[in-house]
């Protein structure tokens, strides 16, 4: 990943959040915000045609459930990194995430410092 500019998928149905998303990656060099999604629908259709180094999934989406998705994903796309992300805190549905392949789990409303953290030991690992 090196001198590469990382490519990042939001997958959100919160404009709210994925404002914020954009706004703070803004300001990151080696890191592009590639496309941003309300559903899982359109993130597998974008996936069939674009490069994407990283996703952020929310957990709840209006189509189907993150971490159906983030299943899907990894079995089309096993170099994808995805970092599963949502205000639910409960233990079951962050082991249910990582479980279903997400590297790490954001919670959101979590210091902003913490996800980079994240970003970049998921990337370390690939």
């Amino acid at each position: 990943m090196l001198n590469n500019v990382i490519k990042i998928a939001i997958v959100d149905d919160s404009k709210l959040i994925v404002d914020m998303f954009k706004r703070f990656f803004k300001e990151e060099e080696n890191m592009c915000i590639v496309g941003s999604f309300g559903n899982g629908e359109d993130l597998l259709y974008f996936l069939e045609h674009n490069h994407v180094d990283l996703i952020l999934l929310d957990v709840s989406l209006p189509d189907t459930n993150g971490i159906d998705l983030c299943l899907k994903v990894k079995q089309r796309y096993p170099n994808i990194c995805v970092i599963g992300q949502s205000s639910h805190s409960e233990p079951l549905i962050i082991n249910n995430m990582l479980q279903s392949g997400a590297s790490c789990y954001w919670i959101k409303g979590s210091p902003i410092a913490g996800l980079f953290e994240y970003i970049d030991e998921a990337l370390a690992r690939k």
